[in-house]
C-alpha cells in the first residue's frame, strides 16, 4: 500500500488549490482518491490521473463511492462538480 501526501507529487490531482487530494494505492490493483472542496461554492473539478504511477490502465473502473455511480475516465481525466465544503471518494480498480 502506498500513501501519497501533499508534500510530494500526487498521482491524482486537481488543478485547483481549493481541491486538494489524497491517494491510497495498491499498485496494479486499486487506488482510492479523496478530493475535498475548501471553497464555499460548488466547484467544477478535473482530476488528472497518472495511471502509470498507479499501475492501472485506461480500462480501469472508477466508482464514486457515495452514490455508487461510475464516472468515466477519459484521457487520464475524471470530471465532476463538487459541492462547497464537501468531499468525494473515488475508487479505481484494475480490470479483472
Amino acid at each position: 500500500m502506498r500513501k501519497y501526501w501533499e508534500d510530494r507529487p500526487q498521482p491524482v490531482a486537481a488543478g485547483q488549490a481549493q481541491a486538494p487530494t489524497i491517494v491510497y494505492s495498491a499498485p496494479r490493483r486499486e487506488a482510492v482518491v479523496v478530493v475535498v472542496n475548501y471553497a464555499r461554492e460548488d466547484l467544477p473539478v478535473t482530476l488528472n490521473v497518472d495511471l502509470k504511477a498507479l499501475g492501472l490502465t485506461e480500462d480501469c473502473a472508477a466508482t464514486d463511492t457515495e452514490p455508487g455511480t461510475r464516472p468515466e475516465l477519459h484521457g487520464g481525466k475524471l470530471q465532476f462538480t463538487l459541492k462547497g465544503h464537501d468531499l468525494k471518494v473515488i475508487r479505481q480498480e484494475a480490470k479483472k
